[in-house]
């Protein structure tokens, strides 16, 4: 699987906007206070935190992650997950991608 279709949909600041794949845009994306990332990836997914603050909350969870400039979360397969600016902050999105198998001797 290329690591660009490991997100079913991307959407960068308001519900009101299409739906955008995550290889039509740069890595790293500056969210503006208020401003969202909405994701249901297919592979595990990290996101890093490059500047400012970023909130973490999935659905059907009552945990939520706080992520400062220097951190990093991963957002796991098949979850649904909202990436929200607390505050202005550029974050990285990252498909991890499973090891290979190693072959048995």
């Amino acid at each position: 699987m290329n690591p660009s279709t490991a997100l079913h949909w991307y959407r960068p600041w308001h519900a009101a906007h299409a739906g955008i794949r995550l290889d039509d845009v740069a890595d790293d994306v500056t969210l503006r206070s208020g401003a969202w990332l909405r994701f249901a990836p297919e592979a595990a997914l990290q996101v890093d935190c490059l500047e400012g603050c970023a909130w973490i909350t999935f659905d059907g969870d009552p945990r939520d992650i706080v992520l400062d400039a220097g951190d990093s979360a991963t957002l796991p397969p098949h979850r649904r997950a909202l990436v929200m600016g607390l505050r202005e902050c550029r974050v990285r999105v990252v498909a991890q991608m499973p090891a290979p198998f190693a072959e048995a001797a």
